[in-house]
């Protein structure tokens, strides 16, 4: 099973040999031989396409959990509820 988290700014994904197709498959994703794990960029759209490449097949460490959480209350809650005022607004 695979496994993401946050260290030193990027989100850092750790697979077994049989996922690198998956992995592979998610824009922006780069392979880091010295440390022998896959890198992304810390992104809203990195950690909604991590999920959906591996479904229920990846866990999270705390550090991406928290970062999660917080970018969704501080960015994307927010920009959801203007695009709402925007569409009603067009009606």
């Amino acid at each position: 099973m695979a496994h993401a988290d946050i260290v030193d700014g990027r989100i850092v994904v750790q697979t077994h040999w049989n996922e690198k197709e998956l992995v592979k498959r998610i824009p922006g994703v780069r392979w880091d031989a010295t440390k022998r794990l896959w890198t992304l960029p810390i992104s809203w759209a990195a950690g909604v396409q991590l999920s959906g490449v591996f479904r229920d097949q990846i866990t999270y460490g705390e550090a991406l959990r928290a970062w999660a959480v917080e970018e969704r209350r501080k960015r994307i809650e927010p920009a959801l509820r203007l695009r709402e005022l925007t569409d009603d607004a067009t009606l």
